[in-house]
């Protein structure tokens, strides 16, 4: 009875020790974090002119404001205190396109003025590696693959344009965590080829590449 009970408290010891390095060091952390995007690609390039039968139809493009707002989910395994792998979910909203369009034909002409909206549902995949400056804080770099979704909406909210992209992201941050798990991070990440933006009326695409500075809490358990 007495190995048995000095046995449940090798176990109980030793459990314990083990929570409390896995409390303050953390095997997994999930977070979220919210932001500012600024994104580069220039609509106008998919400007288009065509003539049928004698009647000629006109799409122009106008992206001036490629800013916007982006939140980000995110869900970590840590190895150790230098390394984890992740995976997060990013919405993007882009930022707000202008579109005109014009139809001519026998001397009458209808122009049509049309505002979009950019949007980006990104999947991430990267590996971190991080740096302790302190018991509290560090900094981190990450880089991986995405998988992006990418789409171009009217007034009415209709989708007109989606394509998907495989891409990259990389990014750099830094943390402080709390004794109790919780967390602040900030940070930028670069998504290379966030999407891609097709239109019917021309073979022609262009690539959008976005950048998310932000700022947000996690929680490692």
């Amino acid at each position: 009875m007495k190995k048995l009970v000095l046995a449940g408290a090798v176990l109980a010891a030793c459990l314990t020790t083990t929570s409390a390095n896995a409390f303050n060091n953390g095997a997994f952390t999930v977070g979220t974090v919210g932001g500012f995007t600024k994104s580069s690609g220039d609509l106008s390039n998919l400007n288009s002119d065509s003539n049928i039968g004698g009647s000629t139809f006109s799409k122009r493009y106008e992206d001036d404001d490629l800013y916007g707002l982006g939140i980000k989910l995110f869900g970590e395994y840590n190895f150790n205190d230098n390394f984890a792998l992740g995976t997060a979910y990013d919405f993007l909203y882009l930022g707000s396109v202008k579109g005109y369009s014009s139809f001519s034909s026998g001397g009458v002409s209808v122009y049509k003025k049309t505002d979009y909206s950019l949007t980006a549902h990104v999947f991430e995949f990267y590996g971190k590696g991080q740096i302790k400056l302190s018991d509290n804080f560090s900094v981190f770099a990450k880089a991986g693959p995405t998988l992006s979704f990418i789409g171009l909406s009217d007034d009415d909210d209709d989708k007109v344009d989606t394509s998907s992209s495989v891409g990259y992201v990389a990014g750099v941050g830094a943390e402080y965590k709390f004794n109790n798990g919780v967390a602040i991070r900030a940070g930028y990440d670069y998504f290379n080829r966030v999407g891609k933006v097709t239109t019917d009326y021309t073979s022609k695409e262009e690539k959008i590449n976005s950048h998310l500075f932000y700022a947000g809490a996690s929680y490692t358990f």
